[in-house]
Protein backbone atom coordinates (compact mmCIF):
# COMPACT_ATOMS: atom_id res chain seq x y z
CA UNK A 1 0.00 0.00 0.00
CA UNK A 2 1.20 3.35 -0.95
CA UNK A 3 1.75 5.81 2.39
CA UNK A 4 0.88 9.57 2.39
CA UNK A 5 4.97 9.96 4.12
CA UNK A 6 6.07 8.53 0.56
CA UNK A 7 4.55 11.06 -1.76
CA UNK A 8 5.98 14.58 -2.46
CA UNK A 9 4.65 17.58 -0.24
CA UNK A 10 2.39 18.65 -3.34
CA UNK A 11 1.41 14.88 -4.19
CA UNK A 12 0.54 14.81 -0.18
CA UNK A 13 -1.45 18.12 -0.55
CA UNK A 14 -3.52 16.28 -2.94
CA UNK A 15 -4.38 13.71 -0.98
CA UNK A 16 -5.47 15.58 2.17
CA UNK A 17 -7.95 17.65 -0.22
CA UNK A 18 -9.68 14.72 -2.07
CA UNK A 19 -9.89 12.82 1.65
CA UNK A 20 -11.38 16.62 3.34
CA UNK A 21 -13.87 16.91 -0.06
CA UNK A 22 -15.03 13.03 0.81
CA UNK A 23 -15.10 13.98 4.40
CA UNK A 24 -17.57 16.77 3.58
CA UNK A 25 -21.01 16.09 4.39
CA UNK A 26 -23.02 15.30 1.19
CA UNK A 27 -25.23 18.65 1.38
CA UNK A 28 -22.63 20.58 1.65
CA UNK A 29 -20.07 18.40 -1.01
CA UNK A 30 -19.76 19.83 -4.58
CA UNK A 31 -20.36 16.67 -6.66
CA UNK A 32 -17.36 17.01 -9.09
CA UNK A 33 -13.64 17.59 -7.81
CA UNK A 34 -11.28 18.35 -10.11
CA UNK A 35 -7.86 16.28 -9.83
CA UNK A 36 -5.11 17.40 -12.52
CA UNK A 37 -1.85 16.90 -13.69
CA UNK A 38 1.08 17.08 -16.47
CA UNK A 39 2.70 13.99 -17.56
CA UNK A 40 5.02 12.78 -15.03
CA UNK A 41 3.35 14.59 -11.86
CA UNK A 42 2.14 11.60 -10.00
CA UNK A 43 -1.17 11.82 -10.18
CA UNK A 44 -2.09 7.52 -10.43
CA UNK A 45 0.20 7.39 -7.59
CA UNK A 46 -1.53 10.06 -5.50
CA UNK A 47 -4.82 8.89 -6.46
CA UNK A 48 -3.75 4.90 -5.46
CA UNK A 49 -2.88 6.32 -2.25
CA UNK A 50 -6.20 8.70 -1.38
CA UNK A 51 -8.31 5.26 -2.54
CA UNK A 52 -6.53 2.81 -0.50
CA UNK A 53 -7.50 4.90 2.76
CA UNK A 54 -10.86 5.43 1.34
CA UNK A 55 -12.71 2.64 2.31
CA UNK A 56 -15.45 3.16 -0.34
CA UNK A 57 -17.51 1.30 -3.70
CA UNK A 58 -15.73 2.72 -5.94
CA UNK A 59 -16.11 2.54 -9.92
CA UNK A 60 -13.21 3.22 -12.20
CA UNK A 61 -13.94 4.28 -15.95
CA UNK A 62 -12.53 5.86 -18.49
CA UNK A 63 -13.99 7.05 -21.53
CA UNK A 64 -12.45 4.41 -24.21
CA UNK A 65 -12.28 0.58 -23.61
CA UNK A 66 -8.96 1.23 -24.63
CA UNK A 67 -8.13 3.12 -21.73
CA UNK A 68 -10.22 1.12 -19.17
CA UNK A 69 -8.18 -1.72 -20.51
CA UNK A 70 -4.72 0.21 -19.71
CA UNK A 71 -6.31 0.83 -16.03
CA UNK A 72 -6.87 -3.46 -15.58
CA UNK A 73 -3.61 -4.00 -16.21
CA UNK A 74 -2.92 -1.79 -13.85
CA UNK A 75 -4.48 -3.98 -11.02
CA UNK A 76 -7.66 -1.71 -11.27
CA UNK A 77 -10.84 -2.93 -12.12
CA UNK A 78 -12.00 -0.62 -14.57
CA UNK A 79 -14.65 -0.05 -17.21
CA UNK A 80 -16.06 2.62 -19.54
CA UNK A 81 -18.11 5.54 -18.61
CA UNK A 82 -20.46 4.45 -21.65
CA UNK A 83 -21.29 0.65 -19.60
CA UNK A 84 -21.43 2.69 -16.54
CA UNK A 85 -24.10 4.83 -17.10
CA UNK A 86 -25.96 3.35 -20.39
CA UNK A 87 -28.25 0.42 -20.87
CA UNK A 88 -29.40 -1.22 -24.61
CA UNK A 89 -32.96 -1.46 -25.48
CA UNK A 90 -32.87 -2.71 -28.56
CA UNK A 91 -31.96 -1.63 -32.13
CA UNK A 92 -33.28 1.35 -34.40
CA UNK A 93 -35.58 -0.70 -36.79
CA UNK A 94 -34.50 1.77 -39.75
CA UNK A 95 -31.04 1.89 -39.08
CA UNK A 96 -30.20 -0.99 -37.22
CA UNK A 97 -28.13 0.62 -34.88
CA UNK A 98 -28.32 -0.27 -31.11
CA UNK A 99 -30.22 1.98 -29.17
CA UNK A 100 -29.59 3.20 -25.21
CA UNK A 101 -31.11 4.50 -22.02
CA UNK A 102 -29.59 6.09 -18.99
CA UNK A 103 -29.10 2.85 -16.43
CA UNK A 104 -31.47 3.31 -13.47
CA UNK A 105 -30.62 5.73 -10.38
CA UNK A 106 -30.25 2.84 -8.21
CA UNK A 107 -27.76 0.87 -10.52
CA UNK A 108 -25.20 3.54 -10.47
CA UNK A 109 -26.34 5.07 -7.04
CA UNK A 110 -24.97 2.18 -5.22
CA UNK A 111 -21.38 3.36 -5.29
CA UNK A 112 -20.21 5.77 -3.06
CA UNK A 113 -17.63 7.63 -5.88
CA UNK A 114 -17.30 7.07 -9.53
CA UNK A 115 -13.13 8.22 -10.33
CA UNK A 116 -13.08 9.06 -13.57
CA UNK A 117 -9.48 8.78 -15.67
CA UNK A 118 -8.35 10.65 -18.64
CA UNK A 119 -11.52 13.36 -18.11
CA UNK A 120 -10.36 15.70 -20.50
CA UNK A 121 -11.84 13.47 -23.23
CA UNK A 122 -15.26 14.14 -21.87
CA UNK A 123 -17.51 16.94 -23.70
CA UNK A 124 -20.37 18.51 -21.84
CA UNK A 125 -23.24 16.21 -22.88
CA UNK A 126 -21.47 12.72 -21.43
CA UNK A 127 -20.52 14.84 -18.28
CA UNK A 128 -24.18 15.76 -17.65
CA UNK A 129 -25.44 12.28 -18.14
CA UNK A 130 -22.52 11.01 -15.89
CA UNK A 131 -23.33 13.61 -13.13
CA UNK A 132 -27.61 13.38 -12.97
CA UNK A 133 -26.98 10.16 -10.83
CA UNK A 134 -25.59 12.17 -8.30
CA UNK A 135 -22.49 10.20 -7.43
CA UNK A 136 -19.58 12.10 -6.57
CA UNK A 137 -17.14 12.17 -9.56
CA UNK A 138 -13.32 12.39 -9.21
CA UNK A 139 -12.47 13.28 -12.14
CA UNK A 140 -8.44 12.73 -13.12
CA UNK A 141 -6.88 14.57 -16.55
CA UNK A 142 -4.37 16.75 -17.87
CA UNK A 143 -5.36 20.22 -19.07
CA UNK A 144 -2.42 20.12 -21.54
CA UNK A 145 -3.39 17.02 -23.59
CA UNK A 146 -6.38 17.17 -26.32
CA UNK A 147 -9.93 18.33 -25.85
CA UNK A 148 -13.08 15.97 -26.97
CA UNK A 149 -13.21 15.95 -31.22
CA UNK A 150 -16.61 17.26 -31.24
CA UNK A 151 -16.32 19.51 -28.50
CA UNK A 152 -17.49 23.39 -29.30
CA UNK A 153 -15.37 24.27 -26.47
CA UNK A 154 -11.60 24.59 -26.15
CA UNK A 155 -11.51 21.95 -23.14
CA UNK A 156 -13.31 19.17 -22.21
CA UNK A 157 -16.34 19.40 -19.83
CA UNK A 158 -14.34 18.88 -17.15
CA UNK A 159 -10.95 20.11 -18.05
CA UNK A 160 -12.71 23.61 -18.49
CA UNK A 161 -13.36 24.16 -14.86
CA UNK A 162 -10.86 25.39 -12.21
CA UNK A 163 -9.07 22.02 -10.74
CA UNK A 164 -9.40 21.39 -6.88
CA UNK A 165 -6.00 20.24 -7.44
CA UNK A 166 -2.91 20.74 -10.21
CA UNK A 167 0.20 19.00 -10.14
CA UNK A 168 2.76 20.61 -11.65
CA UNK A 169 6.10 19.21 -10.13
CA UNK A 170 7.58 16.62 -11.64
CA UNK A 171 8.16 13.59 -9.35
CA UNK A 172 11.06 12.62 -8.38
CA UNK A 173 11.20 8.90 -10.11
CA UNK A 174 10.73 10.80 -13.86
CA UNK A 175 13.42 13.68 -13.22
CA UNK A 176 15.29 13.60 -16.23
CA UNK A 177 13.25 11.04 -18.01
CA UNK A 178 14.11 12.33 -21.84
CA UNK A 179 10.67 11.39 -23.39
CA UNK A 180 9.19 13.76 -20.20
CA UNK A 181 11.28 16.50 -20.91
CA UNK A 182 10.19 16.18 -24.71
CA UNK A 183 7.00 16.42 -23.57
CA UNK A 184 7.16 19.83 -21.63
CA UNK A 185 8.84 20.99 -24.10
CA UNK A 186 6.03 20.95 -26.75
CA UNK A 187 4.01 21.58 -23.79
CA UNK A 188 5.64 24.81 -23.14
CA UNK A 189 5.48 25.74 -27.29
CA UNK A 190 8.60 25.50 -27.35
CA UNK A 191 10.88 24.05 -30.69
CA UNK A 192 11.85 20.56 -30.77
CA UNK A 193 15.42 20.30 -31.59
CA UNK A 194 16.42 17.58 -33.73
CA UNK A 195 19.25 15.14 -31.81
CA UNK A 196 19.39 11.89 -29.56
CA UNK A 197 17.45 12.32 -26.55
CA UNK A 198 18.91 9.12 -24.67
CA UNK A 199 17.12 6.48 -26.33
CA UNK A 200 14.68 8.89 -28.24
CA UNK A 201 15.27 10.78 -31.10
CA UNK A 202 14.31 13.99 -33.10
CA UNK A 203 14.76 13.85 -36.69
CA UNK A 204 13.54 14.58 -40.40
CA UNK A 205 10.58 12.49 -41.35
CA UNK A 206 12.51 11.37 -44.29
CA UNK A 207 15.23 9.76 -42.55
CA UNK A 208 13.06 7.10 -40.55
CA UNK A 209 13.85 4.09 -42.08
CA UNK A 210 10.58 2.11 -43.29
CA UNK A 211 11.41 -1.40 -41.42
CA UNK A 212 12.30 0.69 -38.29
CA UNK A 213 8.91 2.64 -38.68
CA UNK A 214 6.92 -0.91 -38.94
CA UNK A 215 8.17 -2.51 -36.47
CA UNK A 216 7.77 0.61 -33.79
CA UNK A 217 5.05 -0.85 -31.45
CA UNK A 218 2.49 2.23 -32.70
CA UNK A 219 2.97 5.23 -35.31
CA UNK A 220 0.68 8.61 -34.27
CA UNK A 221 0.05 11.26 -36.89
CA UNK A 222 -2.18 14.63 -37.29
CA UNK A 223 -4.26 13.82 -40.34
CA UNK A 224 -6.44 11.73 -42.03
CA UNK A 225 -4.57 11.99 -45.10
CA UNK A 226 -1.20 11.04 -43.47
CA UNK A 227 -3.10 8.31 -41.60
CA UNK A 228 -4.77 6.73 -44.99
CA UNK A 229 -1.28 7.43 -46.83
CA UNK A 230 0.83 5.14 -44.52
CA UNK A 231 -1.67 2.84 -44.18
CA UNK A 232 -1.49 1.95 -47.00
CA UNK A 233 2.32 1.86 -47.11
CA UNK A 234 2.21 -0.45 -44.05
CA UNK A 235 0.49 -3.00 -46.10
CA UNK A 236 2.58 -2.89 -48.76
CA UNK A 237 5.34 -2.85 -46.45
CA UNK A 238 3.64 -6.55 -45.15
CA UNK A 239 2.73 -7.34 -48.46
CA UNK A 240 -0.97 -7.46 -47.82
CA UNK A 241 -2.20 -7.02 -51.17
CA UNK A 242 -5.65 -7.46 -50.87
CA UNK A 243 -7.28 -3.69 -50.57
CA UNK A 244 -10.04 -5.50 -47.89
CA UNK A 245 -8.05 -6.71 -44.47
CA UNK A 246 -6.05 -10.21 -44.61
CA UNK A 247 -4.44 -12.37 -42.08
CA UNK A 248 -2.29 -10.18 -39.62
CA UNK A 249 -3.60 -6.88 -40.43
CA UNK A 250 -3.86 -4.49 -37.13
CA UNK A 251 -7.27 -2.48 -37.32
CA UNK A 252 -8.68 -0.48 -34.79
CA UNK A 253 -12.03 0.38 -33.85
CA UNK A 254 -13.08 3.93 -34.31
CA UNK A 255 -16.65 3.72 -32.89
CA UNK A 256 -18.56 1.49 -30.38
CA UNK A 257 -19.97 -2.03 -31.44
CA UNK A 258 -22.21 -3.34 -28.30
CA UNK A 259 -22.96 -5.54 -30.58
CA UNK A 260 -19.78 -7.57 -31.30
CA UNK A 261 -18.55 -6.30 -27.51
CA UNK A 262 -15.93 -3.80 -28.99
CA UNK A 263 -15.33 -0.66 -28.11
CA UNK A 264 -13.94 3.09 -29.89
CA UNK A 265 -9.69 2.88 -29.46
CA UNK A 266 -9.25 -0.88 -29.15
CA UNK A 267 -6.96 -2.55 -31.46
CA UNK A 268 -6.93 -5.41 -33.12
CA UNK A 269 -5.52 -8.33 -35.32
CA UNK A 270 -7.34 -10.07 -38.30
CA UNK A 271 -7.49 -13.58 -38.20
CA UNK A 272 -10.14 -14.30 -40.79
CA UNK A 273 -11.56 -12.31 -43.54
CA UNK A 274 -13.69 -13.41 -45.94
CA UNK A 275 -16.13 -11.46 -48.59
CA UNK A 276 -19.75 -12.38 -47.74
CA UNK A 277 -21.16 -10.35 -50.70
CA UNK A 278 -19.89 -6.99 -52.92
CA UNK A 279 -21.12 -5.00 -49.96
CA UNK A 280 -20.00 -7.24 -46.64
CA UNK A 281 -17.13 -8.71 -45.34
CA UNK A 282 -17.50 -11.51 -42.34
CA UNK A 283 -14.36 -10.88 -39.64
CA UNK A 284 -12.70 -12.69 -37.32
CA UNK A 285 -10.37 -10.70 -34.78
CA UNK A 286 -7.98 -11.09 -31.65
CA UNK A 287 -7.88 -7.72 -29.17
CA UNK A 288 -4.16 -7.18 -29.29
CA UNK A 289 -3.10 -6.77 -26.09
CA UNK A 290 -5.22 -9.84 -25.02
CA UNK A 291 -2.53 -12.68 -23.80
CA UNK A 292 -5.10 -15.37 -23.94
CA UNK A 293 -5.60 -14.50 -27.74
CA UNK A 294 -9.50 -15.05 -27.48
CA UNK A 295 -11.03 -14.70 -31.15
CA UNK A 296 -14.40 -12.45 -31.75
CA UNK A 297 -15.89 -14.30 -34.17
CA UNK A 298 -18.08 -13.47 -37.38
CA UNK A 299 -18.33 -9.62 -37.13
CA UNK A 300 -20.17 -8.28 -40.29
CA UNK A 301 -18.49 -4.96 -41.28
CA UNK A 302 -19.46 -3.13 -44.88
CA UNK A 303 -16.62 -3.24 -47.20
CA UNK A 304 -16.26 0.49 -47.43
CA UNK A 305 -14.60 0.71 -43.89
CA UNK A 306 -11.99 -0.40 -45.44
CA UNK A 307 -12.45 0.24 -49.10
CA UNK A 308 -14.05 3.37 -49.89
CA UNK A 309 -15.92 4.29 -53.02
CA UNK A 310 -16.75 7.88 -52.68
CA UNK A 311 -20.55 7.40 -51.58
CA UNK A 312 -21.76 8.74 -48.43
CA UNK A 313 -23.30 6.20 -46.63
CA UNK A 314 -25.71 7.02 -43.33
CA UNK A 315 -25.86 4.66 -40.14
CA UNK A 316 -28.94 3.30 -42.36
CA UNK A 317 -26.71 2.24 -44.43
CA UNK A 318 -24.36 0.75 -42.69
CA UNK A 319 -26.79 -0.63 -40.15
CA UNK A 320 -24.78 -3.04 -37.79
CA UNK A 321 -21.32 -3.14 -39.54
CA UNK A 322 -18.57 -3.39 -37.24
CA UNK A 323 -16.83 0.09 -37.38
CA UNK A 324 -12.53 -0.33 -38.38
CA UNK A 325 -10.25 1.20 -40.37
CA UNK A 326 -6.39 0.16 -40.44
CA UNK A 327 -4.48 0.76 -37.10
CA UNK A 328 -0.58 0.69 -37.91
CA UNK A 329 -1.02 4.73 -38.40
CA UNK A 330 -3.49 6.07 -36.08
CA UNK A 331 -4.09 10.14 -35.43
CA UNK A 332 -3.30 11.40 -31.72
CA UNK A 333 -6.99 11.60 -31.39
CA UNK A 334 -7.17 8.29 -31.72
CA UNK A 335 -4.33 7.74 -29.19
CA UNK A 336 -5.72 9.14 -26.02
CA UNK A 337 -6.40 7.06 -23.46
CA UNK A 338 -3.43 4.60 -24.83
CA UNK A 339 -0.01 4.14 -24.26
CA UNK A 340 3.29 1.95 -26.48
CA UNK A 341 6.87 1.12 -25.46
CA UNK A 342 7.95 1.76 -28.60
CA UNK A 343 6.40 5.43 -30.63
CA UNK A 344 6.81 6.90 -33.79
CA UNK A 345 5.28 10.23 -33.72
CA UNK A 346 5.03 12.13 -37.43
CA UNK A 347 4.65 15.83 -36.33
CA UNK A 348 1.82 17.37 -37.99
CA UNK A 349 0.78 19.63 -34.87
CA UNK A 350 0.86 22.84 -37.27
CA UNK A 351 -2.20 21.76 -38.70
CA UNK A 352 -4.08 22.57 -35.46
CA UNK A 353 -3.28 25.81 -35.07
CA UNK A 354 -4.10 27.33 -31.55
CA UNK A 355 -3.93 23.38 -30.20
CA UNK A 356 -0.66 22.76 -32.09
CA UNK A 357 1.10 22.36 -28.34
CA UNK A 358 -1.58 20.19 -26.95
CA UNK A 359 -1.82 17.45 -29.83
CA UNK A 360 2.46 17.31 -29.82
CA UNK A 361 1.89 17.16 -26.24
CA UNK A 362 -0.29 14.86 -26.19
CA UNK A 363 1.14 12.08 -28.88
CA UNK A 364 4.73 12.34 -27.00
CA UNK A 365 2.95 11.39 -24.03
CA UNK A 366 1.83 7.84 -25.33
CA UNK A 367 4.97 6.81 -25.32
CA UNK A 368 6.52 5.11 -22.67
CA UNK A 369 9.69 3.68 -23.32
CA UNK A 370 11.45 5.11 -26.76
CA UNK A 371 9.94 7.73 -28.91
CA UNK A 372 10.93 9.16 -32.13
CA UNK A 373 9.93 12.34 -33.50
CA UNK A 374 9.59 13.17 -37.28
CA UNK A 375 9.38 16.43 -38.17
CA UNK A 376 8.33 17.61 -42.14
CA UNK A 377 6.26 15.69 -44.59
CA UNK A 378 6.73 11.44 -44.61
Amino acid sequence: MTQVDTLSPMQADGVRKINAWLDTPKHKRPQEFRFFGYAGTGKTTAIATAMNNAGLHVAYIAFTGKAASVMRRNGIDAQTLHSLIYRRIDDDPKTKEPRFERAKRSEVGRYDLIVLDECSMIGEELARDLLSFGVPVLAIGDPAQLPPVKSKEKLGYFTSGKPDVMLTEIHRQAVGNPILQLSITARNGEILKYGNYGDSRVLFSGDIDPDELWEADQVIVGTNATRARLNKRARAHYDMTDPTPMFGDKIICIRNSPKYNIFNGEMFTVIRCDVDSSAWLSMDVVRLEDPAKTIIPDIRVHRTMFVPDGETRTDSTLGDSGRFEYGYAITAHKAQGSQWDNLIVIDESKVFREDKDKWLYTAITRAAKTLTVGKGRI
